[in-house]
């Protein structure tokens, strides 16, 4: 009798597998980890439309990886206290019939805030489909304490079922479309 070692094993039911076979089993797993994906928030369909009709307007026009867009960016506050940097960036294309294709939509929020000589910046950026349904977030904290070296912070991507993605959208929401 042969023996053959766990790494063998493997090797050789790797080469068993044919390479349509790899390709199918790895889009099966593809297909269950999207399915297990969380869905993120969705816009209510005229508060959706208040937004993307608000950036249209008074958007600053550009281009970006062969789109169009239109962007704001508005700071509220005090920025020696508490003070947000909200922006936008809706990417679209324009039709054979002339008519403004959203593509997709881009959404960050800069909170700083002063706490006992300390300055705490939290960023969410949150991309949203044409639908108005988040589809990815991240999140990232900085730290900067005076005399002291700043604490960047690392970007992390979010869990769409996280509530705080609900509450940061609902409220980048409510910024733009009552602007």
């Amino acid at each position: 009798m042969i023996t053959l070692s766990p790494r063998w094993i493997v090797i050789a039911a790797a080469l068993a597998l044919s390479p349509l076979a790899a390709a199918a089993q790895i889009g099966a797993q593809a297909k269950d980890l999207a399915a297990t994906r969380a869905a993120g928030p969705i816009a209510p369909g005229d508060v959706w439309k208040k937004v993307l009709d608000k950036v249209g307007r008074d958007g600053e026009k550009g281009a970006a990886d062969g789109f169009f867009t239109r962007a704001l960016t508005v700071g509220t506050g005090d920025p020696k206290l508490d003070y947000a940097v909200h922006g936008i960036i809706v990417f679209y294309f324009v039709d054979a019939n002339n008519n403004f294709k959203v593509t997709g939509v881009e959404l960050s929020l800069e909170r700083s805030a002063l706490k006992t000589g300390t300055i705490r910046t939290d960023y969410w950026t949150m991309i949203a489909k044409p639908s108005g349904q988040v589809d990815q977030v991240v999140y990232k904290q900085r730290v900067d304490v005076p005399g002291d070296d700043v604490i960047p912070g690392v970007p992390v991507v979010v869990d769409l079922a996280d509530p705080r993605v609900k509450a940061r959208f609902d409220e980048m929401l409510e910024f733009w479309s009552t602007r």
